[in-house]
């Protein structure tokens, strides 16, 4: 299959920038991202070159298929931050002294981070660009997408590292399991092949869940000191990520104490080390007492920023504006169940012409359609053996919830939200399905949330639109499902 991918890849490649530059570019850094994923793991930790092979593969060929829609459809087959990345990237005489803020169409200078979040990612580009073209090769979009499969390999290497530092985990299935979950996710697709910050802003919360996964499996006084000095850089490093981005470091603390407080509660006790975790947290409250004020208001304007942007990208009478308009506390649970079941594969962003962008939206809504119910079973069965609870899944449980939160509070775009995608990956590991009874029991979820969202869908495109037309156009599935069905039974 991957030879398959790769030629196909290779003449597409070939179309799209009539020469072989793209595919020396994509071969260099797919031998590099093997070679450096050994910086982030142990040696005997490698990472499997199947999860890299695959990762190179699919990118190569929808890259290609990315810069050959833009040839022909011009600037609506991207979306347009990606040209700006772009812009910025391949400007030689960009300079690391011009970041600053930017005019977006349609809003006041002063009212929206511009390039500011975009800082780390366009630095690292624009390096890497200038590098490449030192060596004669001609600039193009395939160097900033060889650049985020990089970023992407490096960060399944990080993912499976904590899979094996994990004893449940450690084991043969659930590594295949981890490796079809990375390798199918649609956001990851669309992160290396479109010219998006996405990748390294997954790579960073990457490092940040890593070190704090190793705190809480072994609570010594080194993993506390490297938890607390990369949660420091990267609260400062964020906000030129994206705005808003800072606070999933607040997420993770916040996780942390659930995690504990449910410890306490289970076992009826309270350890040392928890005893001066809470400690120093309070103390720490103390002293940002008058600072609390400042980044509440912080937040607020970040939220109010991105609550226009999603106003301005917001179709009128979709259900994203619907949501927009809810109060917070709606809104805040909403937004989780809408970032995981939109949009509307096949459909959704592609009424005028072909979107690759929201094509690889609509694989990750099907790719959470498939993995929601061993969401629901995971949850089952921790309600159901509540004392034997694990805490690096109830940690990963909560930053993913609250992580889904904060992205629900300043932006409904799924693209954003899959930049907590290992931790949801990570989270589905914990399932094992070993048995028929599981197998049926997922089968059986899978179909009523199949059903849940069809109905869903269907309300919603009968309220909006209004349409017998529509209406019948969502009713011929069902009507060739009960069809095929009763055929089968006869």
């Amino acid at each position: 299959m991957i030879k398959f991918i790769l030629i196909v890849g290779f003449i597409l490649n070939f179309l799209a920038y009539g020469n072989l530059y793209s595919t020396l570019v994509f071969f260099v850094f797919f031998y590099f991202s093997r070679f450096t994923s050994k910086l982030f793991v142990k040696s005997k930790d490698h990472n499997d070159p199947n999860i890299t092979t695959w990762l190179f593969s699919l990118v190569y060929l929808f890259s290609a298929v990315s810069e050959i829609l833009f040839n022909n459809i011009g600037s609506s087959a991207m979306p347009p931050d990606a040209l700006r990345f772009y812009q910025y990237a391949s400007d030689p005489n960009w300079d690391i002294n011009d970041f600053g803020t930017e005019y977006i169409s349609g809003f006041e200078t002063e009212s929206l981070i511009g390039l500011k979040e975009d800082f780390i990612a366009i630095l690292i580009w624009n390096k890497l660009y200038k590098l490449v073209s030192y060596f004669g090769i001609p600039e193009g979009r395939y160097i900033g997408t060889s650049i985020n499969t990089v970023f992407l390999a490096w960060t399944s290497s990080i993912g499976l590292s904590i899979i094996r530092s994990i004893e449940y985990l450690n084991n043969k299935k659930t590594k295949d399991f981890y490796k079809l979950l990375y390798c199918s996710n649609g956001l990851f697709w669309m992160y290396g092949a479109i010219h998006l910050r996405e990748s390294i802003i997954l790579f960073c919360v990457s490092i940040l869940l890593k070190v704090w996964v190793n705190w809480i499996n072994k609570k010594s006084f080194f993993n506390l000191i490297i938890v607390g000095i990369i949660s420091i850089i990267y609260y400062l490093s964020a906000e030129y990520l994206r705005g808003g981005y800072s606070y999933i470091t607040f997420a993770f603390i916040f996780s942390f104490l659930l995690v504990n407080i449910i410890e306490n509660f289970i076992n009826k006790k309270v350890y040392k080390y928890q005893l001066i975790t809470y400690t120093l947290i309070v103390v720490a409250f103390v002293l940002a007492f008058n600072s609390i004020g400042t980044l509440y208001e912080s937040f607020s304007g970040v939220f109010d920023t991105y609550y226009k942007v999603s106003l301005a990208e917001s179709n009128s009478g979709s259900l994203g504006m619907v949501l927009l308009n809810l109060p917070i506390p709606l809104r805040s649970i909403g937004s989780i169940f809408y970032l995981l079941i939109m949009p509307i594969p096949i459909w959704g962003g592609q009424e005028y012409t072909f979107s690759l962008y929201f094509f690889f939206k609509g694989c990750f809504a099907l790719f959470n359609y498939l993995t929601i119910p061993i969401l629901i079973l995971i949850i089952k069965d921790n309600l159901n053996n509540y004392k034997n609870l694990n805490n690096v899944q109830l940690f990963l449980f909560f930053s993913f919830v609250l992580s889904l939160l904060i992205i629900g509070l300043t932006t409904l775009d799924q693209r954003h939200s899959g930049n907590f995608s290992l931790i949801y990956i990570l989270l589905l590991c914990f399932f094992k399905m070993d048995s028929r009874s599981k197998i049926v029991e997922y089968k059986s979820l899978l179909k009523y949330v199949l059903i849940g969202v069809y109905l869903l869908y269907f309300a919603y495109m009968t309220y909006r639109f209004r349409s017998i037309f529509v209406i019948l156009s969502f009713s011929i599935l069902p009507l060739a499902s009960l069809y095929v069905s009763r055929k089968k039974i006869n």
